[in-house]
């Protein structure tokens, strides 16, 4: 049997009806997995972690062990931890710090790199009336423009660092704009340079309780939205800095290049995400 010109990798594709990205993202790809963390103060998170599949394929099993090691039946919620109350409720602080320990430990074996967006809630109010006063504008949610934001975030982190391999993306279900969001990421995969950019292999919403990694994200979203959180309670000027993050939005809708931003926050109050 002449096998000049066999490409086994091919066959095998075609073996499991797959095509050759499909395949090497199960194999040497990323997965990308984002949470939104909001709460009392006027700060919007979306945030998550991006690692090699074999990572979060490893990941998995010792997370589970430490949540069934301390009697947890729920997806972790480090903003119920954080205020104890739930499944946390009596917990020392001991008990706690050593249980942030040994989950940020098996989160930094399997993540490459942490990302996120945040927005200040007072700015994002300031948009929408600027919105509204414009011939056929759209308005959108907290949850699309860090989302849109969010996934620049990611493209940059591409580029700075040459990755060729395929992402797949995950969203945890949740806040309302889901819809706004899918248009956004079907038309980056409609786009074959923009994909590329992107190295999208796919994009889907799950939940926390199907997907344990998803929890992984939403222990960093909530670290992010605290993060944000404290500053506004320590900087009246915190705007401009936020502003300047926003500032990508202007590239990714038009609808919103003739539209100003505020350019300082009152001071929030206490703390109370949700994660």
């Amino acid at each position: 049997m002449d096998l000049t010109g066999y490409d086994a990798f091919r066959h095998l594709c075609r073996s499991l009806g797959l095509g050759r990205r499909s395949l090497v993202a199960m194999v040497t790809g990323y997965t990308a997995y984002f949470d939104v963390s909001r709460g009392r103060d006027p700060i919007y998170t979306m945030a998550g972690y991006i690692g090699r599949v074999e990572k979060w394929d490893e990941f998995k099993p010792p997370w589970q062990k430490l949540l069934a090691d301390e009697g947890l039946k729920k997806p972790f919620s480090p903003a119920s931890l954080e205020s104890r109350v739930g499944e946390y409720h009596g917990w020392s602080n001991t008990k706690a710090i050593s249980f942030q320990q040994r989950a940020f430990q098996l989160i930094n074996k399997a993540r490459e790199v942490a990302i996120g967006h945040s927005i200040s809630i007072e700015a994002f109010k300031t948009l929408q009336f600027h919105w509204v006063q414009e011939p056929h504008a759209e308005s959108k949610s907290h949850y699309y423009h860090c989302a849109a934001c969010l996934l620049r975030n990611v493209q940059w982190w591409i580029n700075r660092n040459r990755i060729d391999e395929p992402i797949e993306y995950i969203f945890e279900f949740g806040d309302e704009g889901w819809g706004d969001i899918l248009k956004l990421l079907d038309e980056i995969n409609a786009d074959p340079v923009q994909r590329e950019s992107y190295r999208m292999q796919g994009y889907s919403r799950k939940f926390k309780k199907d997907v344990i990694q998803l929890q992984a994200a939403g222990t960093w979203a909530y670290e992010s939205y605290k993060r944000w959180a404290n500053i506004l309670l320590l900087h009246d000027n915190v705007g401009d800095e936020l502003n300047q993050a926003l500032a990508a939005l202007e590239e990714h809708n038009e609808e919103t290049r003739r539209c100003s931003w505020p350019h300082q926050f009152p001071r929030s109050g206490q703390s109370d995400a949700q994660a």
